[in-house]
């Protein structure tokens, strides 16, 4: 592989995870989930939730699972858009959809 093939395949991966990590954030915040609980629920620290939020580190693909079980959506929720979740497209997705799922991490 040249060096130019590995600069686009690199910027496409940075361009993704900055996807990734601006879904993640305006997804939590909709929900109503605070950075705390949702770290403590993953069992990560408070501090790399804001890494991955602002897509400083990327999220190890593990941990994005763990998030979106926490949320209660499907992985691919993160990876694709306008996906339904629970229903809804994700654009839409509403606070009401994991408050009976999901109650710990609301509070």
């Amino acid at each position: 592989m040249d060096k130019i093939q590995k600069i686009q395949i690199n910027e496409t991966l940075v361009h993704e995870e900055k996807i990734i990590a601006e879904r993640l954030l305006n997804t939590r915040i909709k929900l109503g989930i605070s950075r705390y609980n949702l770290a403590r629920t993953v069992g990560i620290d408070e501090s790399e939730l804001v890494k991955y939020e602002n897509a400083i580190e990327a999220i190890p693909a593990s941990t994005l699972l763990m998030i979106s079980v926490a949320m209660g959506l499907d992985f691919e929720y993160f990876y694709y858009d306008n996906i339904m979740v629970e229903g809804f497209m994700s654009d839409s997705i509403s606070h009401h959809q994991i408050t009976e799922e999901r109650p710990a991490l609301l509070s």
